[in-house]
């Protein structure tokens, strides 16, 4: 009887390691079958951002309160202090391998160097970019001057009616 349920055992185990090494193999075939291979469509900015801060900070030895990213149409852009050379590239690489980032503007800088100031761009009626500001003041109503307006008058805003 003892050798009856020993075997009955071994084989119950054996049965149990098969089916997991099967079921595990049949999730990796999925798993790579299913994975992303490009950008998804729609992405926003802030969703795009939040991708390269997790890519970024996954490594304990970087500096996480002295960088920002900022992400503008695809475009990211690294500011902030980082220790070294190599963690500046690494950075820009990281960021880079992202399928949804169009391009990567590093404006990272080293301890007691200055940072660098980024050149704003703004697209052209044909899409590309071209150099200027991003937005430029456009008046949108005659009844409410614009802020430059009133700042040159040195007037402020009228404040809104009682129970507004």
């Amino acid at each position: 009887m003892g050798a009856r349920r020993t075997l009955n055992q071994g084989m119950s185990r054996l049965g149990r390691l098969t089916r997991w090494a099967a079921n595990t193999g049949m999730g990796q075939i999925e798993a790579l079958r299913n994975r992303a291979t490009g950008p998804k469509p729609g992405m926003s900015d802030e969703t795009i951002t939040r991708k390269v801060e997790t890519e970024l900070f996954r490594e304990a030895d970087i500096p996480k309160g002295h960088i920002n990213v900022n992400t503008v149409d695809g475009v990211v852009q690294l500011r902030g202090e980082v220790k070294n050379p190599q963690m500046m590239k690494s950075m820009e690489k990281k960021a880079r391998s992202i399928p949804e980032v169009r391009d990567v503007e590093n404006l990272l800088h080293l301890p007691k160097t200055p940072a660098q100031a980024s050149k704003p761009r703004a697209r052209t009626a044909s899409g590309a970019r071209k150099e200027g500001r991003f937005n430029t003041e456009v008046q949108t109503s005659e009844s409410e001057p614009s802020p430059a307006d009133m700042a040159s008058r040195g007037s402020g805003r009228q404040p809104p009616p009682m129970g507004a």
